[in-house]
């Protein structure tokens, strides 16, 4: 599983870096608008087989509690983020703006932090701050066409950042379920004795997303333990 996991990143990250040379020459006869269209429609056929598949989650998307985020998902990742890209494309070279493509990374990881309380190890942080380096590494040949279109690929990245948090609260997973997800998640960084139970149930074999849900369980245990007795919780797992 972890392989094909593996396998299966590798082969995104290489056809995503193949789109972004050849959306640069297909500019040459097409405007901004037309080929962001032509993409979205392109990824809109791609997913059909996905979508009629029995058990497709589809339906979320347009509950009444979730046409509001929707919108937004259409807005942000539909229309401006690949817009933006398109228009920061045309004005520079295709090499900085795949360097400058990982910026979603780091969006969505500053989004997360400042919405959803999100906790970031240093390594994490440190990845981050290099990423923002190469991009900068790569725009600075380019005068100042390449900061315009810089800004312009990080506004189009901070669009799919908005887009990749409001599709993971359509999927069904509300924001106090997210902040939860997120504390079980800090809890195993930083937490020795939480951060043991996780490698025990995975040298068990168990399922990365089923230790995290029985982690975000007990977090809540201990919490109304707490409340309950008003004492600090036992430290067992």
């Amino acid at each position: 599983m972890k392989k094909t996991a593996i396998i299966a990143g590798l082969l995104s990250g290489l056809l995503f870096g193949i789109a972004t040379p050849f959306s640069k020459l297909l500019l040459t006869n097409l405007n901004s608008f037309q080929l962001a269209g032509l993409l979205y429609i392109g990824a809109g056929i791609a997913m059909i087989p996905a979508i009629m598949k029995t058990g497709s989650q589809i339906r979320l998307l347009f509950n009444r509690n979730n046409i509001i985020r929707t919108l937004g998902i259409i807005l942000f990742g539909g229309l401006l983020g690949p817009l933006l890209l398109l228009i920061g494309l045309r004005a520079a070279d295709a090499a900085s703006v795949s360097i400058w493509l990982n910026m979603e990374l780091v969006a969505t990881a500053i989004l997360g932090v400042l919405i959803f309380k999100d906790s970031l190890d240093k390594l994490t942080w440190i990845g981050l701050v290099l990423t923002v380096c190469a991009g900068i590494i790569t725009s600075l040949g380019e005068g100042i066409s390449g900061l315009t279109s810089a800004l312009l690929i990080i506004a189009a990245c901070f669009c799919w950042g908005v887009d990749n948090h409001l599709t993971a609260l359509t999927d069904g997973a509300t924001w106090v379920k997210s902040l939860l997800f997120n504390g079980a998640n800090a809890a195993a960084l930083h937490d020795k004795e939480i951060n043991n139970y996780y490698k025990r149930k995975k040298e068990e074999g168990k399922h990365h997303q089923s230790v995290m849900n029985a982690m975000a369980c007990k977090l809540v245990y201990r919490a109304f333990s707490v409340i309950k007795r008003q004492s600090p919780a036992e430290r067992n797992l």
